[in-house]
């Protein structure tokens, strides 16, 4: 078993089912790109050449595999960055609502799409070192090969795609989980502090004289008047607040 938590979170949320979950659209380009690509190579190889024949497996391969070492360490930069933008403020207030899993599962997206490549370049050289022999090829092997490989690359191209919404479905999260949790916060301090200030207010006049009552007023309707903005909502509300 491989001991790393990251990959046993793999294991643990199924990740690798993505790898050939027929109801995503990035399986099914790669299994219709993957036909289309074997039996183009098929084409191109029957009754060919060797030479021929190894001169297009290295051209390929090689150039394929030298791009998705490109590729890789951009994939690596990106997640570097995703999760650098996300504190540990925005990871506690998404675990609040309960989101953390679908979080890890978009990181995990990452992880998955970094060992996939990392296979995809290992057996790309693979066969550019075999493509360099002089060994003789069989059909059925070469289509095997041939519909494996571009499987695992069209895959790859779709699925770094799909990350794209994922990192938008994160950014969601964490502004959604920030926008609620703030206005959450003001509308809670403010319903408080209506009822704190309306049993100060009716403890304390209770026990005013007439003329205390009287400036009490006087003060608050000096402010309404020294008010800005909406001050005949302001005059409105303190007419109702003291009955007149």
């Amino acid at each position: 078993m491989i001991k790393d938590i990251s990959f046993n979170k793999i294991i643990k949320y199924k990740k690798y089912k993505d790898l050939y979950d027929r109801k995503t659209i990035e399986v099914k380009a790669a299994l219709m790109g993957a036909c289309l690509i074997s039996i183009l190579i098929i084409i191109c190889i029957y009754d060919n050449t060797l030479d021929n024949i190894n001169n297009i497996f290295s051209a390929l391969t090689k150039d394929i595999a030298i791009a998705l070492i490109g590729f890789l360490g951009f994939t690596v930069a990106g997640l570097a960055i995703l999760t650098g933008v996300i504190s540990k403020k925005e990871v506690m207030i998404i675990s609040q609502r309960n989101k953390v899993e679908v979080l890890e599962r978009i990181l995990l997206s990452f992880y998955l799409l970094g060992i996939t490549t990392a296979v995809a370049i290992v057996g790309l050289f693979s066969f550019f070192i075999i493509s360099s022999s002089n060994l003789n090829y069989y059909i059925v092997e070469v289509a095997i090969i041939t519909f494996i490989l571009s499987y695992i690359i069209i895959f790859i191209i779709f699925y770094a795609v799909k990350l794209i919404g994922n990192c938008l479905e994160i950014f969601f999260i964490v502004n959604g989980s920030l926008l609620s949790y703030e206005n959450k916060g003001v509308n809670v301090k403010e319903l408080y502090n209506s009822y704190r200030l309306t049993a100060l207010e009716t403890v304390c006049l209770k026990k005013m004289e007439e003329q205390d009552v009287n400036e009490y007023m006087k003060i608050i309707k000096e402010q309404i008047a020294d008010s800005k903005t909406v001050k005949e909502e302001l005059e409105e509300m303190y007419r109702e607040h003291f009955s007149i």
